[in-house]
């Protein structure tokens, strides 16, 4: 039976990695929307109420928010009106028209003090506002939904063409200097986008609750732009460095990896371990840049 998705921050790292996944002929038959924000603000209830009771959807996916950590503690209206408020406006619509919400999430909910990776049973610990604002996005869904109508999927450290993130940004800059320096004691998981985007579609179907869609093992910054240099034979030293050299605006944790302790879909998504990960995007000719 053909399904109709609205893709909300489709014009975004994340929810522009949807949009070719659409034109797949294994979702043949469904119908997307990709709304822009001038078009559909999930800021404005109002406008959200009216398109779902309009079209009815299935699913709602929201790839939607304010992401810049550090300007999130400068603009902090500006980060809560996305990541809290329209979180809870796309509830509600969801709520009144039957439709299912997945929401992403971040690995930023998390203080960073524990030795191993966290689990989706270990208390939120934000130390960032940005960190703050998705936890409480993620409570405002949860209390507004059933069960089964919600999917919180918690990410980590996405990366893949266009994108503004860290990877991305190391990487450019590692084309055109003679050595970069990369933090060597934060540590998370390498993503690709496109596998998220992938593994979303196959999932949101039956899958519910809270969830890490993550790759396997971690990694610290640094290894995971050593490899990447290498494996794209930049001309370029990496040189470790240490995250006190770098004091950004909004603190960041030491260890924000993450990983699935959910067995009932831990096998049935087959995510592969991190480097396996960014081996077969460079056999598939994608790159972090």
């Amino acid at each position: 039976m053909a399904n109709i998705v609205y893709i909300f921050g489709a014009n975004g790292f994340l929810g522009s990695r949807f949009r070719s996944l659409a034109e797949n002929p294994r979702h043949a038959g469904d119908r997307f929307f990709f709304p822009e924000r001038r078009q559909l603000d999930i800021g404005d209830f109002a406008g959200l109420s009216r398109a779902f009771r309009d079209r009815r959807p299935d699913y709602v996916v929201n790839c939607a928010g304010f992401r810049e950590v550090d300007l999130a503690e400068s603009r902090r209206d500006e980060a809560r009106l996305a990541n809290v408020t329209g979180v809870q406006n796309l509830a509600r619509a969801c709520l009144e028209s039957g439709a299912k919400l997945v929401h992403f999430s971040t690995h930023g909910v998390f203080d960073g003090e524990k030795s191993g990776p966290y689990l989706e049973s270990d208390p939120p610990r934000p130390r960032h506002y940005y960190g703050q604002t998705k936890w409480e996005g993620e409570r405002e869904a949860a209390a507004l939904l059933p069960p089964e109508k919600l999917l919180i999927l918690r990410i980590s450290w996405p990366y893949g063409p266009g994108g503004n993130n860290f990877i991305s940004k190391i990487l450019l800059a590692a084309r055109s200097s003679d050595c970069v320096r990369v933090v060597a004691d934060e540590y998370g998981v390498p993503n690709p986008a496109s596998l998220l985007a992938e593994k979303t579609l196959e999932i949101m179907a039956e899958a519910q609750g809270l969830l890490h869609l993550t790759c396997s093992g971690s990694c610290s910054r640094y290894e995971a732009i050593s490899l990447m240099v290498q494996s794209l034979r930049i001309p370029c030293r990496v040189i470790p460095a240490l995250s006190k050299d770098f004091p950004p605006a909004a603190p960041r944790p030491k260890n924000i990896a993450i990983a699935t302790e959910r067995a009932d879909w831990a096998g049935r998504l087959s995510m592969p371990g991190w480097r396996e990960a960014w081996e077969s995007c460079l056999a598939r000719g994608e790159s972090a840049a």
